[in-house]
């Protein structure tokens, strides 16, 4: 042996003596099936053994046929024979499982890419080979839905649309844009995410990640998981169970509430919606509550009870529908005319029905917004807005105002937003454009019902009530609206 294979020589003949004999003891063959696989100098020892031993048995087997008298006289015993065959067998047919796993590997489990309802998404580079198996550096652009990843080695990573994650190579990723939950395998500890702000080591457990230019977040459910910054300038935090950090600018870690609910761990059947029945307090919660300032007044509403915004509006957890995303808003809504309202600059404001993102003239926000006088309602997103002339709106019956944004724009960049009163079709006779749809959500910028925060407007109670309000992660078409009036349920065709 040329090389130092871990063992002295003469132990290691010893051994392998031992092996083709079927006398080797239980420690020393478990010690040199361990050489085995580590060292190839052991292996080739072994392949040298079993040829020069095959030699011998061939030189054996032709001497004994000029000696077989002599042979049959010194036979062992039958017992001892078939014990010392019966070991011999048993111990090569292991030791050569142990070899063949190393010369001929098991063969890889594919991997596997599994669209949610009402997904699109497409891969910018990488892709599958003809083995099923993910290229390196797959890169995945999700524009809505939900995406399930699962590698060979059995970790899985569920991408909530709209999204921009790579899967580099088996143990490494990057979450440019979007929401992200990861279940990592056993074997696959290291696994490591990159985003914009922050940099995430696995240590064995289950997290979810939410990534954006303006935003980097780590919630940790089980184990523990390693965070840096993506700049390389703040000390490293290791994250437990129930613990969650935001990212500032540079990096620089703060704790939040850990938050999990709002994360995909399985496909869905249908696209995400969130439904506010109203009926009664608890009512307010759905998957996320709904504060207000003090108890709300309840009064009988178009199913059920509804919520009486006379007294004060809310604002929910829920942080609401980012990016360019297609979302619908569904809410029934009855009352009377209110006075006109103007801004600090002396500008006429709609008043904000349901809205979230951040304010700006950037198209960072989205509001569904409704005339005080009840004349018109639509979408605000910063700047720009798209409303319908509906004549009297607040005429003190209940009306169904759905608003439905396809995540499109049409030839001249106005977004593709279609508007329905009581389940009709409107055209959009009022629009102003400064810019595209571009949502921005976050920790501070929850989704608000019946308030707004434009600076230079003060809050005041509307004389509306609200009723069964629908956030659907989808753009609804015209009967999944009409079953909303009718039923108050939402419905997706199959295969959607």
């Amino acid at each position: 042996m040329s090389a130092d294979p871990g063992i002295p020589r003469r132990d290691l003949e010893r051994l392998l003596g031992e092996l083709e004999d079927g006398m080797i003891s239980a420690d020393d063959h478990a010690r040199l099936m361990d050489l085995m696989r580590h060292s190839p100098e052991v292996r080739a020892a072994y392949l040298d053994h079993m040829g020069q031993g095959s030699a011998l048995h061939e030189m054996a087997r032709g001497w004994g046929g000029m000696h077989e008298r002599e042979i049959e006289a010194r036979q062992p015993r039958a017992g001892r024979l078939l014990l010392r065959s019966t070991l011999a067998a048993a111990a090569l047919l292991a030791l050569l499982a142990v070899v063949g796993s190393l010369i001929f590997p098991a063969p890889r489990v594919p991997d596997e890419v599994v669209a949610g309802p009402d997904t699109e998404w497409r891969f910018s580079s990488g892709g599958m080979d003809e083995h099923g198996m993910l290229l390196e550096n797959s890169r995945f652009l999700l524009s809505k839905g939900s995406l399930r990843i699962r590698t060979g080695s059995g970790t899985r990573m569920l991408v909530e649309g709209p999204a921009d994650f790579s899967l580099i190579d088996r143990l490494n990723g990057e979450l440019r844009h979007g929401r992200a939950w990861f279940d990592v395998a056993d074997g696959d500890e290291g696994f490591t995410v990159t985003m914009p702000r922050l940099k995430v080591r696995d240590l064995g457990t289950r997290f979810g990640l939410i990534a954006g230019a303006e935003i980097g977040q780590v919630h940790v459910a089980e184990g523990e998981v390693e965070v840096s910054s993506s700049f390389g300038s703040m000390p490293v935090r290791v994250l437990r169970a129930g613990q969650a950090v935001a990212a500032d600018e540079v990096g620089r870690t703060s704790d939040i509430d850990f938050e999990d609910h709002g994360f995909l761990k399985e496909l869905p059947s249908a696209p995400p919606s969130w439904h506010w029945s109203f009926d009664d307090t608890p009512g307010f919660e759905d998957r996320y509550r709904i504060a207000t300032e003090g108890d709300p007044r309840l009064v009988e509403g178009r199913f059920g009870r509804a919520w009486d915004l006379s007294s004060g509006g809310g604002i929910s957890d829920f942080a609401g529908i980012e990016g360019q995303a297609p979302r619908t808003i569904s809410v029934w809504l009855r009352g009377r005319a209110a006075p006109p309202a103007t801004d600090a600059a002396g500008r006429n404001v709609q008043a904000t029905l349901v809205g979230w993102g951040r304010y700006s003239f950037d198209g960072t926000k989205w509001e569904l917004a409704v005339s005080p006088d009840g004349s018109a309602f639509g979408i605000q997103w910063g700047g720009s807005w798209a409303l319908a002339e509906v004549g009297e709106l607040l005429d003190g019956s209940w009306h169904h105002l759905v608003a439905v944004y396809d995540g499109g724009e049409h030839a001249g960049g106005q977004p593709r937003i279609r508007l329905y009163l009581d389940a009709e079709a409107l055209a959009t006779t009022k629009v102003h454009i400064e810019g595209p749809v571009n949502t921005q959500t976050g920790r501070v910028r929850r989704m608000m019902v019946g308030r707004h925060d434009w600076p230079g407007y003060p809050e005041r109670q509307l004389p509306w009530q609200l009723d069964e309000l629908w956030v659907v992660k989808s753009a609804l078409g015209e009967q999944q609206v009409r079953t909303l009036h009718e039923e108050n349920r939402l419905e997706f065709p199959d295969g959607e």
